[in-house]
């Protein structure tokens, strides 16, 4: 009967949501029962638990943001730990280039997804918040490390952003309890008592605390105060946008006069934003370069709140100019957020939902919240006689 068919598939959907929160429960269990392990064995559950918990956000749209919010933690603790087992430092000369290459390739990945977990979620709690700031303060740590051991480079300016990190820290702790970990307890005595701040002097001091206090990966889930059962991991919602128009890879080229400017209306929807001043639209050419377009506050179009973050249609135009071109070629347009630099931050640490730690100083960093999509396009010359 049509009706009974009903009953199934709704028991059945309340029995994948069951054992899919089980199962994310217990895959985060087993990471926080392996800590106690080896570096090599501890890499090799972080990578299981990160594979299953990409799999449970597939499987369970209402899981999405918690699992994807743990899978990218647990994927920079991961990549923390195997950066920190090639021990670059050791004797950087005798390691081949290539090697070096993937530990700033490893670098820039953490740093990356540290950047989205600053802020591209939001119904943070407290503690979430407290691991996040904390695990970019490390990711930090070993850049100046790799900079100061294993690269020509100057480590001035991260160690200038590391250590008003640590003040930010400081500060929040002398007003509200943040976060405890012996590698925030030590780092926070020694930076004290430490006279010379140099970036020599702090490789020194945090080289062998990274090694004897990996920062924590534990996520178990918290249950909260408010009755429901819910744990404060449940009300982690991930900023995303879906893009309607234009559509990915129109067959017509969009034709235009080298110079001037084409406007391609774009229709789009955006999920959980914190802050609707950051949301952008990134404009990319064949080229390579990359232009923000920052839509009017007037084009967003409020919709229904969810998990502490609002919703909103966005109705606008993506403009851009180019030189001429031979033929017909691809630019791709996708939704970002706009986020500041470190230096651009005021108290330095992320709060729920708040603003987090990014990369070199002085750069317009963002953060991809859409899939991109593709427009054929051809400025061509003006016309001879044209005004």
């Amino acid at each position: 009967m049509p009706g009974g068919g009903g009953s199934s598939q709704q028991h059945l959907s309340t029995s994948v949501k069951t054992n899919t929160g089980r199962f994310l429960t217990q895959t985060l269990g087993r990471v926080r029962d392996a800590e106690h392990l080896g570096m090599a064995n501890r890499i090799k559950v972080l990578t299981r638990a990160a594979g299953d918990l990409e799999r449970i956000g597939s499987i369970d749209p209402a899981l999405a943001g918690p699992a994807k919010f743990a899978h990218l933690y647990l994927s920079c603790q991961r990549l923390f730990l195997k950066t920190l087992a090639t021990r670059f430092w050791v004797n950087p000369q005798s390691m081949a280039k290539q090697q070096l290459e993937v530990v700033e390739t490893n670098l820039a990945e953490l740093f990356s997804s540290s950047l989205q977990l600053s802020h591209r979620f939001v119904g943070l709690s407290k503690r979430l918040s407290d691991r996040v700031n904390l695990l970019s303060l490390s990711i930090q740590a070993l850049q100046i490390v790799f900079l100061v051991r294993a690269s020509n480079k100057s480590a001035l300016s991260a160690t200038e952003q590391f250590l008003a990190q640590v003040g930010a820290f400081v500060e929040k702790a002398a007003d509200e309890t943040i976060f405890e970990s012996p590698f925030l307890s030590a780092l926070i005595r020694r930076v004290n008592e430490a006279e010379d701040h140099k970036p020599g002097a702090m490789v020194r001091l945090l080289q062998p605390l990274l090694l004897a206090h990996p920062v924590v990966d534990s996520l178990l889930a918290v249950p909260q105060e408010d009755g429901s059962g819910k744990s404060d991991l449940n009300y982690v919602a991930m900023t995303h946008a879906v893009i309607y128009e234009p559509v990915s890879m129109n067959e017509t080229p969009l034709k235009y006069t080298a110079g001037m400017v084409l406007a391609v209306p774009v229709d789009a929807d955006v999920f959980n934003v914190h802050d609707p001043a950051s949301v952008c639209l990134a404009i990319k050419t064949p080229d390579q370069k990359v232009q923000l377009v920052t839509p009017k506050q007037s084009h967003l179009f409020p919709k229904d709140e969810e998990n502490g973050g609002k919703c909103y249609r966005l109705l606008t135009e993506a403009l851009m100019s180019h030189q001429v071109w031979s033929e017909a070629l691809h630019v791709e347009i996708k939704i970002v957020l706009d986020v500041p630099s470190p230096s651009e931050i005021s108290g330095g640490l992320a709060g729920p939902g708040g603003r987090g730690i990014g990369g070199k100083r002085g750069e317009r960093l963002t953060v991809d919240i859409s899939e991109p999509v593709k427009v054929y396009v051809l400025p061509r010359a003006a016309k001879r006689g044209s005004i």
